[in-house]
């Protein structure tokens, strides 16, 4: 990707912006910078958001049906209806993904024997796909109702559209399943992360299964996925996932909060039961230092099976102590023990009370924000700004 002309449209900008204000009343105000052109690759990451963690890759405990890691292509079809047209491809090469998403090399467990690709960032802006890959040899699911599909990924997301396909006569119709739909634009998934897909609906108790993936987009980024496993669906699985904390006031997720401008801090988490049982018993725990500084936890509720809810922890209003980093991991659990609970937290960056600085930036510095209209104009095409709650008087930073 060549970012001395970045797709301006793909970019979200958090920066730290130092600022003076004065507050007559409590109230809550929105600040922009000065629009600055574009200095270097910035980061797109959004701040309302869990932390992008390598996390272990924690196997699925059900029995296998059916597994594939792309080392033999001819186990896999190819369909699109793309403009132009645009197929997956299967590669060795682990360094296939668009350098700009940087996720190179591709971290699955077998990438480097073949791994399945579609690169729409590649096709430029006036391209568009609909693709399909899936498997040519079907399997039976007779005698077991509750069916999951597991697979590792890269991916990294703009608009597009990602899903699982099952077909149960011979490819003719398929039956979607979503999946990255939590994920925010100019996001990037763990480098690998194992999806885990409840598919019994479709793929129950049938004589021949086919699956597949499916990426609708055009100008986004792109998709890998590889070793591929169904198993017989464990009971007790839940997904925590579209983790979110902020102020009280203004619903931002800052990372340095003046200790004038202290508030309550909200959480947020939604649950998804990919298991074949009800999970009694639900609960969402706001966790911060590991639980030495809050742990609080949400109102529970029985969750039936591919049911999903949205659950929310009582409010935390940090200490004045100034400097402490708060480091926030939201958990979803029940009162079944959880195949896989890697997969049930979200995390993200800590925040802290300071004196005078107020921030909303990863906890980081991510650089300059802006940038240019493509030559030959000059002009400033977009500036960034950040958005804060004012509930003291106080000059901050």
């Amino acid at each position: 990707m060549d970012f001395t002309n970045i797709k301006n449209q793909k970019i979200k900008v958090m920066k730290k912006i130092y600022l003076s204000i004065m507050a007559v009343s409590i109230g809550t105000l929105s600040f922009g910078q000065v629009a600055v052109k574009k200095a270097h690759p910035l980061r797109t990451e959004t701040n309302n958001e869990e932390v992008v963690k390598q996390l272990p890759i924690e196997k699925p405990k059900g029995a296998l049906i059916w597994d594939d890691d792309f080392s033999v292509p001819s186990n896999w079809a190819m369909s699109n209806t793309s403009s132009p047209a645009t197929d997956w491809i299967i590669t060795t090469n682990i360094n296939a993904s668009p350098a700009g998403a940087g996720l190179n090399p591709a971290g699955m467990t077998t990438a480097a024997n073949g791994y399945a690709l579609i690169d729409s960032d590649a096709q430029g802006g006036t391209a568009s796909q609909n693709a399909l890959i899936y498997s040519t040899t079907p399997f039976s699911t007779i005698g077991i109702s509750a069916v999951s599909i597991s697979f590792q990924q890269t991916h990294r997301r703009f608009q597009e559209t990602t899903s699982v396909i099952v077909s149960t006569n011979g490819g003719t119709t398929w039956t979607e399943f979503e999946v990255n739909a939590a994920m925010s634009p100019n996001t990037n998934s763990p480098n690998p992360e194992l999806i885990t897909v409840n598919i019994s609906s479709a793929a129950g108790n049938q004589a021949a299964v086919l699956i597949g993936f499916k990426y609708v987009g055009a100008w986004d980024w792109f998709w890998a996925v590889d070793d591929v496993e169904v198993r017989e669906a464990e009971n007790n699985d839940l997904v925590g996932f579209n983790g979110f904390y902020g102020s009280q006031l203004g619903l931002i997720p800052y990372t340095r909060i003046p200790v004038a401008q202290n508030q309550p801090i909200i959480f947020s988490q939604e649950v998804t039961n990919i298991g074949a049982a009800t999970q009694t018993g639900t609960v969402s725990t706001a966790s911060i230092n590991s639980g030495a500084v809050y742990a609080g936890v949400s109102n529970s509720v029985n969750l039936a099976s591919l049911a999903s809810d949205s659950l929310s922890p009582p409010a935390f209003t940090p200490a004045t102590t100034i400097g402490v980093a708060h480091n926030l991991e939201l958990i979803v659990s029940s009162d079944s023990t959880d195949v896989s609970p890697t997969n049930n937290v979200n995390s993200f960056p800590p925040f802290e009370i300071s004196q005078y600085i107020y921030a909303l930036d990863d906890f980081g510095t991510p650089g300059n924000g802006g940038g240019p209209r493509p030559a030959p104009s000059t002009s400033v095409e977009y500036e960034a700004g950040n958005f804060f709650d004012i509930v003291a008087n106080q000059d901050v930073y």
